[in-house]
């Protein structure tokens, strides 16, 4: 071993050339073993070649039953103090409809889970879109009022119940990380991540269900821990089985501690880093927490990214790194001095998607538009009239007058007919005013929109110093009153 910094937790190995935790050295292994059932590691597009969409796992969405002690019961508001009568402006509890349908609008469902349904809905208070969750664990909503805000963590606004149902209103986001497998950024998430991480475990809390779905990316491009159900308070003794692709293995054994927080984290990079396909059992599973990964899956990742993952991924929980040393890592010290807002994810102020099904669509500059209106496309600088549909859907593009209805928005043809601004094609972005483009017949009063003949545009567009004076028809005499032009010999 070379010399270190005695107040490091991290020393180099002459070695290897890596930073090994120095508490951790000596610790062994917890080799699982099990009958091998010839199954071998994949890469998730090999899988997917494989056998395609054939064997994929469905979503096991739990009915939710209806807690007795909320039944039929006034809407109650949750919060700290505990339970009170749910008051808006916007609530009468004389009309037949729930809170959510009364103070919102816009209500259309986005995504759906093993513990919930996700729909996205408009605010009557302040006009802005929110996530609002329906579920019937009634403690999620108690463990984000709890946890102190952060960055890091899903925003959460309120929660209320309404007839045995639990509703946890949030911010909305663009999508999870799990449909945005982007190894480039793979530092910036891990320090994200850590850092929502680190403040969850600072204050007490293990999350207990850090997996790919349940980080999401927000409107403004940061990444935020959601999902709080089945968190606990650190030193409780509760084991919560999380997802088994994810889990660490004294979690199985009722051992659930902040080390298995940082278990899960490891394995989310090294899905993001490697994208190996996580199974949730058989001999594949034990592989991963024996750390017998084949060499191939590494290609091209940071060997000091790498070492951190497989220290982090330790079969004993004792020879994992905390947070807190995590953060005190030479690397990632170096990382956090040099991270930049452009390392984060694209902002999308436009995108009205949840965290599922999640589709980028480009802002319009109003939602409801007349036929003749100008608007204009983010992204580009050149205002495009709505009647010019033609030539834009030739170009990869289609104008679409987005209203305030949810219909249009959960319609998956409206969602694919869009492309997001990154595939935009230049000629898009920097698109100008040609005479091209197709008009549709105006009703008369706008020149502009009315259908013009090709010679007669070439006619309008001679220079007024040789243009000709039209004359008049001898059927259309000129109006009485008016003085007739001499002829000239």
């Amino acid at each position: 071993m070379s010399s270190f910094d005695m107040s490091s937790p991290w020393k180099k190995c002459s070695k290897s050339g890596h930073q090994v935790l120095i508490r951790a050295v000596g610790i062994q292994r917890i080799e699982l073993e099990g009958a091998d059932n010839g199954e071998i590691l994949e890469t998730k597009t090999e899988r997917y070649e494989r056998i395609g969409d054939s064997e994929k796992a469905p979503i096991v969405v739990q009915k939710m039953r209806k807690s007795g002690s909320l039944l039929d019961k006034e809407p109650m508001e949750i919060t700290r103090n505990g339970m009170i009568p749910f008051k808006s402006v916007h609530y009468d509890p004389k009309i037949k409809k729930d809170v959510l349908n009364q103070t919102h609008t816009e209500i259309v469902k986005i995504g759906e889970g093993g513990m919930g349904v996700v729909f996205r809905a408009k605010s009557l208070e302040d006009g802005l879109l929110y996530a609002v969750k329906k579920s019937t664990r009634e403690q999620e909503a108690k463990n984000f009022l709890s946890i102190p805000p952060h960055t890091n963590i899903l925003k959460f606004h309120e929660a209320w119940t309404d007839n045995g149902i639990v509703h946890i209103k949030t911010e909305l986001c663009q999508k999870d990380l799990s449909m945005n497998q982007n190894e480039k950024r793979i530092w910036t998430i891990f320090l994200e991540l850590l850092s929502g991480l680190s403040h969850l475990h600072s204050n007490g809390w293990i999350h207990n269900d850090l997996k790919s779905e349940n980080i999401l990316i927000s409107m403004d491009g940061r990444l935020r821990i959601g999902d709080m159900g089945l968190a606990t308070r650190s030193g409780e003794g509760k084991a919560v089985d999380g997802d088994g692709r994810y889990i660490a293995l004294e979690v199985l054994g009722n051992r659930c501690t902040k080390a298995s927080d940082v278990f899960s984290l490891g394995i989310i990079l090294l899905e993001l880093s490697t994208n190996i396909f996580l199974p949730n059992s058989g001999s594949t599973w034990r592989d991963i927490r024996n750390s017998k990964i084949p060499e191939r899956f590494f290609d091209g990742v940071d060997e000091e990214l790498r070492e951190l993952m497989i220290q982090m991924i330790h079969s004993n929980p004792d020879a994992r790194p905390t947070c807190e040393e995590l953060i005190e890592h030479p690397i990632v010290k170096e990382k956090l001095k040099n991270i930049h807002i452009s390392d984060f994810f694209p902002t999308t102020e436009g995108s009205f998607r949840g965290p599922l099904l999640m589709k980028r669509i480009p802002k319009m500059s109003s939602d409801i538009s007349p036929p003749n209106k100008i608007q204009r496309i983010e992204g580009t600088s050149t205002p495009v009239r709505t009647t010019r549909r033609l030539s834009l859907r030739d170009r990869g593009i289609r104008i679409r007058d987005f209203g305030d209805s949810g219909e249009n928005l959960s319609s998956t043809s409206n969602i694919a007919s869009f492309r997001s601004n990154q595939n935009i094609p230049d000629s898009i972005r920097s698109l100008p005013t040609l005479p091209d483009i197709q008009r549709t017949p105006g009703n008369g009063s706008n020149r502009e929109e009315e259908s013009v003949d090709p010679e007669e545009e070439k006619t309008s567009f001679k220079s007024p110093r040789v243009s000709k004076t039209p004359t008049r028809s001898r059927k259309n005499p000129t109006p009485s009153g008016t003085p007739k032009t001499p002829k000239r010999n």
